[in-house]
């Protein structure tokens, strides 16, 4: 593993390695199914219609914008309206464009600190101390809301974010804004492109995005007694996912953490103006959201427990 000591100063990942294999498969905790039949055999009959409606919309209204010769912009909103809804809407994450920093050097060997904005970060959301209070509360009068199992984690207070990443003995970053407790942990990141000529650099952006996001990733894994070890077993390796899309084609990738290097691997890639690939796209971003569900945001929170006792001790 990448040597870290504390206090846990972004490192990120210096080697990637791109594959198109599906390593990922054999050493990943969750890898999306892209046989349509196959995910949607674990689905209900209304599951199933409304997957279907999405994608259609999805289809007609990228058919429509390549007609019309849409811009850029035109083609970012559609993908958070038509493939990213759901993610949106969910409670527990927060979707943004918003910048990450990170250090580089310049052409006299100086570390300066730059940014960069991907087009969307996804990761958790966090919350204000008045809104765990008032939570509290309600909870205490008995009040039961449709959605209860939403209700906010203290472990994602903003102040104690801040605090445990403030702290010289600790320096934990959860945000791409060092000092900053906004968007956490991000699980995926998307570039958008309007023309096919400018895949390679989205490719690239989200490549960068990636070995920095993986980076806070391996570093909340690790023990905050002694950071050369992770908390347990299963704390490694870390994944993540990436998207990019450039006009009506996308790509999907897998992104995760070996030792030294960031794994990328093509998951599918397709275009959206043909109905099966609208379909397959919208399957893989429900799974992700439900790995966002079931695996990340658990993890996030159990391996935070550790650093916020070993922070606020």
């Amino acid at each position: 593993p990448r040597n870290r000591t504390m206090p846990m100063v972004p490192q990120p990942f210096d080697r990637v390695e791109n594959t198109f294999n599906t390593l990922a498969k054999h050493c990943l905790r969750f890898y999306p199914v892209v046989d349509i039949a196959l995910y949607q055999s674990t689905l209900n009959a209304r599951q199933i219609q409304i997957v279907n409606q999405r994608a259609s919309r999805l289809c007609r209204r990228a058919q429509s914008m390549q007609i019309l010769k849409a811009s850029e912009f035109s083609w970012e909103v559609c993908s958070w309206h038509d493939v990213f809804g759901l993610i949106l809407d969910d409670e527990w994450f927060k979707m943004d464009k918003r910048k990450y920093k990170f250090v580089e050097e310049d052409t006299d060997g100086n570390e300066i600190v730059k940014t960069r904005i991907p087009d969307a970060t996804f990761g958790l959301t966090t919350y204000d101390s008045s809104a765990i209070d008032l939570n509290r509360e309600f909870m205490v009068a008995g009040y039961q809301a449709d959605y209860s199992n939403k209700q906010p984690d203290d472990r994602l207070s903003k102040d104690r974010l801040k605090a445990m990443t403030h702290n010289p003995q600790c320096g934990l970053v959860v945000d791409g804004v060092w000092g900053e407790a906004d968007i956490v942990f991000p699980f995926a990141v998307y570039e958008a492109k309007k023309r096919v000529e400018d895949y390679e650099d989205a490719k690239q952006q989200i490549q960068h995005a990636c070995q920095i996001y993986l980076s806070m990733l391996d570093d909340l894994a690790r023990d905050p007694k002694n950071v050369a070890k992770y908390q347990t077993e299963g704390s490694h390796p870390c994944q993540m996912f990436a998207l990019v899309s450039h006009g009506s084609r996308w790509s999907v990738y897998m992104v995760w953490s070996s030792f030294e290097t960031c794994h990328i691997e093509t998951l599918w890639y397709g275009d959206v103006t043909i109905p099966t690939d609208a379909l397959k796209l919208i399957c893989i971003v429900d799974q992700i959201h439900d790995y966002a569900i079931q695996y990340h945001r658990p993890s996030v929170l159990n391996h935070l427990s550790s650093w916020l006792t070993w922070s606020e001790k």
